[in-house]
């Protein structure tokens, strides 16, 4: 599985980002951003959000725990999948959810019930968003 710095690395260069337009959005100097596309140091957990939110990738693939970026695919890719292609997919969610459930448990003291609300609400949202875009999109 690929590093913080290897994947910081492939996907600013897949943004086409300097290192300098990534220090001046991090609000950081650059040899500080350097150093940690180098591996030399590591961000803080509130920078590693804004890394991934510029990139616009996971939290989780940025830090080589998950393999997928999840934010990688749309509704057009998942409908041209195999079924290979999606049970895979379909694990590599899984396995992040299960990753985002150890952390919010064991770092933020969020009880099992209280993450399964969220997860809840999450997905409750995620449906509703997709049927205003199909409903708007029947619309045009």
């Amino acid at each position: 599985m690929a590093t913080f710095s290897e994947r910081l690395k492939q996907r600013r260069k897949e943004k086409g980002l300097t290192h300098q337009q990534m220090a001046e959005e991090l609000k950081i100097n650059r040899v500080t951003y350097t150093n940690w596309e180098n591996g030399k140091r590591e961000p803080e957990l509130v920078k590693v959000t804004e890394i991934a939110g510029i990139l616009n990738c996971t939290v989780d693939y940025l830090l080589g725990t998950a393999d997928i970026n999840v934010l990688d695919y749309t509704k057009e890719n998942l409908l041209k999948m195999s079924v290979d292609e999606l049970q895979g997919y379909q694990e590599e969610l899984i396995k992040n959810l299960e990753v985002i459930k150890r952390t919010a448990i064991e770092k933020f003291q969020m009880s099992e019930q209280e993450f399964n609300a969220c997860l809840y609400f999450g997905v409750r949202e995620c449906i509703r968003q997709n049927r205003q875009s199909d409903i708007e999109a029947e619309g045009r």
